[in-house]
């Protein structure tokens, strides 16, 4: 499988194009940064992965973070920073698809 470099979702190994965002996928589907870049682009995928995986766990991170597990908390704001960013991407995607655009 190939993770899409915008919005972190799994495609066929051969895809062009994203099968959820249609965005391109190049090469083996990952950015050409490095591990641990923090750049702004870097950081927008990490906290998309971020909420899907809270989306995923939410009831083990609510236990953790009533827990004071010291970073369930700090996953949640990421994640929810990515839930931002998948909002905005769905809106732009239907103002797109509506065919307003002047």
């Amino acid at each position: 499988m190939i993770v899409c470099p915008s919005c972190a979702s799994n495609n066929p190994d051969n895809a062009k194009f994203c099968n959820q965002c249609g965005e391109p996928i190049t090469g083996s589907g990952s950015s050409s940064h490095k591990p641990g870049c923090l750049c702004q682009e870097c950081m927008k995928r990490l906290a998309v992965k971020a909420w899907k995986f809270y989306e995923e766990n939410r009831e083990d991170i609510d236990l953790l973070i009533s827990m004071n597990y010291p970073l369930a908390k700090e996953l949640t704001e990421l994640a929810m920073m990515g839930k931002e960013l998948e909002n905005r991407k769905s809106e732009e995607t239907e103002y797109y698809q509506s065919g307003k655009l002047d």
